[in-house]
């Protein structure tokens, strides 16, 4: 009875966990709005995918980044490049698994080049 009460309990404190992410799925013209909105803090955007190593590696660099940072406002904003429909299946478990309490956007736009040259000139994705 114990150990059901517990995994329970475990289960209830998870699914209470996954509610508090918001993931949002949105094109790149809402995310530039959601920049070009905020004045109060300093974002730090990182562009990266559940499926791409090197994005994969870097990502306790910039959770470090974040948290060493947070009392003086700087934001972390997690944009990856996911599939929009692997959400709930790749995406949201990933961030879990890694205590990444960040918020996400994935871009729903089909063709990325229409958008990676507008984040910087000289960033080729």
């Amino acid at each position: 009875m114990k150990r059901l009460v517990l995994s329970a309990l475990a289960t209830v404190c998870l699914a209470l966990g996954a509610q508090a992410q918001q993931i949002r799925v949105q094109n790149y013209e809402a995310l530039a709005a959601r920049l070009a909105a905020n004045r109060d803090s300093v974002i730090l955007v990182n562009f990266w995918a559940t499926w791409c190593k090197p994005c994969v590696k870097e990502l306790p660099a910039f959770d470090s980044l974040a948290r060493a940072h947070a009392a003086q406002g700087l934001k972390l904003l997690l944009v990856s490049n996911d599939d929009p429909a692997m959400v709930a299946s790749h995406v949201a478990p990933f961030l879990r698994k890694r205590g990444l309490p960040y918020e996400v956007v994935v871009i729903k736009d089909t063709n990325p080049n229409d958008w990676i040259g507008r984040v910087h000139s000289s960033w080729t994705g």
